[in-house]
């Protein structure tokens, strides 16, 4: 059955059993699972669709930081698709308990974080992501010539946007390395 399943022939539905799809479609279906639209998020979905080209069927969904209701897109849609790929940015305040539990549902072959690392999970699965504490550490450094003439280095980002703390770290790293606040 699973192997039916990944191969598209057929489809499993809790509690009712397994049921045939018909023809099975050639190409690749992939569930893009994105937090936001952004523009930064639309050159993401562009060039992820123009890698693809005609090899793939992809489908976008949104869940708005809300891990309740990325659980119930993934719920609604296991099975249906050969990859699901998910940018796993959320609230602050949610748990990683609660993130972990969401992503154990899908099998991990099928699994692609992009985007951002999710801590201490542990399912080996395709994980492609940016190092935000690192990066923004990188251009500091990389800056601190021109830095030099300041006392202090302000990082502004709007409460609303949730933007990944690593950011913050990453600034905290290089003031307190070259003797500059952080504002």
């Amino acid at each position: 059955y699973g192997i039916l399943k990944r191969q598209g022939y057929i489809r499993s539905i809790p509690g009712k059993g397994y049921f045939v799809l018909g023809k099975k479609d050639k190409h690749l279906k992939i569930l893009l699972i994105l937090n936001k639209l952004s523009a930064y998020k639309k050159i993401v979905y562009a060039s992820f669709i123009e890698t693809l080209g005609e090899s793939a069927k992809v489908d976008l969904q949104i869940y708005h930081y809300n891990p309740n209701l990325l659980k119930e897109i993934i719920e609604t849609n296991l099975g249906k698709y050969h990859y699901y790929v998910i940018m796993p940015h959320f609230y602050h305040d949610t748990k990683l308990r609660d993130i972990y539990s969401i992503l154990e549902l899908i099998p991990e072959q099928e699994l692609v974080l992009m985007d951002k690392r999710v801590k201490g999970f542990k399912k080996d699965c395709i994980e492609v992501y940016q190092d935000f504490r690192s990066d923004i550490y990188g251009a500091l450094v990389s800056a601190q010539k021109q830095l030099e003439k300041y006392s202090s280095v302000a990082i502004i980002l709007q409460k609303e946007s949730h933007h990944p703390r690593e950011i913050i770290e990453g600034a905290k790293k290089f003031c307190t390395q070259v003797g500059k606040k952080l504002q």
